[in-house]
């Protein structure tokens, strides 16, 4: 026989006692899962029609932000990647034998278009747009809901220090999408940096520019540039959310204001 009383548990067993006990306490286990469970789907059932806090993971207005945001990076990826394959040339070039072919030095942004797109055709503009555009879903659909979550879960804790909020969540949030999406970002920048005719040594998909990467340096050398990527990113990430909240209530304020002037 096995009941449960505030909390406490006695146990009478015609079997060893020790045996008794370890299967009365399975037992209150047992029981103790089921009265959660039947609360938990009853309040369920119970809060189906009445308003609650918006999950961002499973609202519609997490998946506008998600796919908003992933179309006007594919747009901005789409119009600068022309731009980040020049400056990958002239940072890079210095790494290169520029004596090797006469007149292969590039002299600054407008002589790196020209020369590129009469040697190597107007498309080796685009290259690495591929990746550019593979980082813009996951990235999005992990930087949304890991700021909003962890905003959340700092004004929970501190509702006072409203201001750290979006700080500590714009750190947070962006360090998790940049470490996440950091291989399809040195990918591109690999395929930006090396000319079309050097496609067979450095790959000329992401496919053979991840395989020649892992070969010739290892799994690690997929993060490389991590940490400047992050002292770029995530300083830029805080003050942005920061500055967007501040506008935010003062907007909201401004609105409050005008409405309670006109009634």
């Amino acid at each position: 026989q096995c009941r449960e009383k505030s909390g406490t548990s006695n146990c009478n067993t015609h079997s060893g006692e020790g045996n008794g006990r370890h299967m009365c306490a399975v037992s209150i286990r047992r029981k103790r899962k089921r009265d959660h469970l039947f609360v938990f789907f009853f309040r369920m059932a119970h809060d189906a029609d009445a308003p609650s806090v918006p999950n961002p993971l499973i609202t519609s207005v997490y998946l506008q932000r998600v796919i908003s945001a992933s179309f006007g990076g594919s747009c901005v990826v789409l119009l600068v990647t022309p731009f980040d394959v020049v400056k990958a040339r002239l940072q890079g070039q210095k790494k290169r034998a520029l004596n090797d072919v006469p007149g292969s030095r590039l002299n600054g942004m407008t002589d790196a278009f020209l020369k590129i797109r009469q040697k190597e055709g107007l498309s080796s503009l685009w290259r690495g747009l591929r990746p550019g555009l593979i980082m813009q879903l996951p990235g999005s659909a992990l930087y949304f809901p890991i700021y909003e979550v962890v905003r959340e879960m700092v004004l929970e804790r501190e509702p006072s220090q409203f201001w750290v909020a979006p700080v500590v969540a714009g750190l947070v949030s962006r360090t998790i999408t940049v470490t996440a999406v950091s291989p399809l970002e040195l990918i591109r920048t690999n395929l930006q940096a090396n000319e079309v005719a050097d496609a067979s040594i450095h790959g000329n998909n992401i496919a053979s520019s991840f395989v020649n990467i892992v070969k010739r340096h290892g799994w690690k050398q997929l993060w490389g540039g991590l940490m400047p990527t992050l002292l770029r990113d995530v300083p830029f990430s805080s003050v942005y959310w920061s500055g967007f909240e501040y506008s935010k209530i003062k907007l909201k304020s401004f609105y409050k204001k005008e409405e309670l002037s006109r009634s």
